[in-house]
Parts: structure tokens; sequence; C-alpha cells
């Protein structure tokens, strides 16, 4: 018994006697009354012991420490039973720390994290043993970011894209500098999708192709109106390729030549074979004009139209 026992009496008021002192730290009266004592009902927690006498009674020992909390977060009990927790054999993971005694046994502190799931596509483990992760040394490219300890080490985060293929004919870099790109203002064509990253910017896709142009006198339009082409018919002549897109439809090539009729008073051909005329040397009469085509060769009356030719072959 640790209590301090006086020598001047039983008075629990003044040091000294034998009664037990109350200015002891492990001394606790419930009552200093015998009498009331006798009434009173109560127990002492181990491994505090009970006393009952002339004095009074109370408990003597040191208090039982508290109990962790079981509601608490970071208290794990492995056991309540102080006998059972004799038995086994158990660790905490740092930064957990071991606890036991009366109360049983088990671990305080907050767990350690989960370990980054190597299933989950964003996560790159680099190796999953610490200490070969003391000796590594490694990066990870944004927008992804390192982790490592007690799990290993890697890298956690989407991968960053590869860049589009400046050889591809469907990609345009407008700038390859990010810090430009977001000062740039461009658009893509219709056909293609913009993207800006830490490759650069620019647009990809096939560029919308440009329309047949309605001057060049091999352009023929039969509509510039995609929606009428859709219900419409194109015939186009030999030699002649149809078109029909979202410029329209029509047909592109050179019309087949109009040739002058030889059955006409005002046309004198002098030859229909081409080769020949193109060695030939020929003059025409007063007022006449020559001619030299896919037709042949020969004179006509200048004032005389084209339609009135036959289609030649």
């Amino acid at each position: 018994m640790s209590a301090i026992l006086g020598q001047l009496g039983c008075d629990p008021q003044v040091s000294g006697g034998d009664c037990p002192d109350p200015r002891d730290p492990e001394v606790r009266y419930v009552s200093h009354d015998p009498e009331e004592c006798a009434l009173i009902d109560f127990d002492c927690s181990p491994p505090q012991t009970l006393f009952s006498d002339e004095c009074g009674c109370g408990c003597i020992g040191p208090e039982a420490p508290a109990c962790p909390d079981p509601s608490d977060p970071e208290v794990h009990y492995v056991s309540h039973d102080p006998r059972e927790c004799e038995l086994l054999d158990f660790a905490c993971s740092p930064p957990q720390t071991l606890f036991g005694g009366e109360c049983g046994c088990g671990c305080i502190g907050p767990e350690a994290p989960a370990c980054p799931d190597p299933s989950d596509p964003e996560v790159h483990y680099v190796s999953h043993d610490p200490r070969e992760c003391e000796l590594l040394d490694f990066a990870c490219s944004p927008p992804q970011t390192l982790f490592g300890g007690e799990c290993g080490c890697g890298c956690i985060g989407p991968e960053a894209p590869a860049c589009p293929d400046p050889g591809d004919p469907d990609v345009r870099y407008v700038s390859r500098d990010i810090e430009e790109c977001h000062l740039i203002d461009f658009v893509c064509a219709e056909s293609q999708t913009q993207f800006v990253n830490e490759c650069g910017c620019g647009c990809i896709g096939p560029e919308k192709p440009a329309c047949p142009d309605p001057s060049d006198p091999d352009v023929h339009y039969a509509s510039d109106d995609p929606a009428v082409c859709a219900i419409s018919l194109i015939g186009c002549e030999e030699g002649q390729t149809p078109f029909s897109d979202e410029c329209g439809c029509g047909c592109i090539g050179p019309e087949k030549l109009a040739c002058p009729d030889p059955s006409d008073p005002r046309v004198h051909y002098v030859s229909d074979d081409p080769a020949r005329c193109a060695v030939m040397l020929f003059s025409c009469d007063e007022g006449q004009t020559a001619f030299t085509n896919g037709c042949g060769c020969g004179c006509l009356d200048p004032k005389l139209p084209l339609g009135h030719a036959r289609q030649g072959s």
C-alpha cells in the first residue's frame, strides 16, 4: 500500500495516526463517518483496494487509467480481454501505436492511408518497394502527381495526351507555344475540331473542300442548293465529271466541242482530220475566217454562230 500512514491518531484531517492520509494522491475517501460508510455501497476500480474502518471508507491505490474510447475513430481494439491480449501477436501500422492493459489491447492513431489502387488506369506504380523507392529518381508528367510511402511510389493522374502529329495532313498547328495559344483567337473549319493543350493549339480534321469555281468555263453548276441536288439527277456530257456536295451539284470538265456544220454553205472544210490540219497551210476567201480545232480545219463566215454547228464526234 502506497498510502502515507500517520502517527498521531485517526483524524483524517490531521497528519499522523493510522488513518490513510487524505493528502496522498492515491487515497480517495468516500466518507470520513464510519456509520455513514456502513450504509454506502461502493466499489474500487483495480488496482485500487477498498478500506473501511474507524477512519471512514474509500479507496487506496493508483486509479486505473482511462480506457481508450472505442468510439474514437483513431482507437482500434484487437480485444477487450487482457488475458486474450497476452496470447495475441499483432502489430500496428505506423503512425499508429500499440496499447495494452486492463482495458484490452489494440492500436491508437490514424490509420495508414489506403494504397493507390494499381488497377485504376490513373495510378502508375514505379515500384511497390518503399526501400527501392528511396533510391529511385523519377518525375511525373503534368497533370500527374507523385506519390510515395509504405505502399510504394509512382504517379497518379491521367497521362498527358499524345501530341497531334504535325506530319498528319489533317493536323494544322496554329502555334506550338501554349502561352501564345492562350492569347490567340482562331477558328477551325466546320469539319475540323479545335485543340489547345500542352502540345500547342490548332485544328484537327480534313479541311472543307473548296467549292468548284463557277467562273471556270469547265465548271457547270446545275444548282448551288444541296437540298435541290439531293433530289435531282445530273446528266453530264462525255468527258465531264459530276459533282454533288455542300457546294451544290453539276459537272466539271470541258464541254464537247461544237463543230461547224459542213452542210452549211457558209462553212468550207479543208480537212476534218485535226492531225493533217496541224501540218497544212491554207487560206480563206476574203471575208471568211479560218478555223482549226478538234473538228478539223477550214473557213467560215465570221458571223456564223457556232450554235448552228453540229456536234463533232
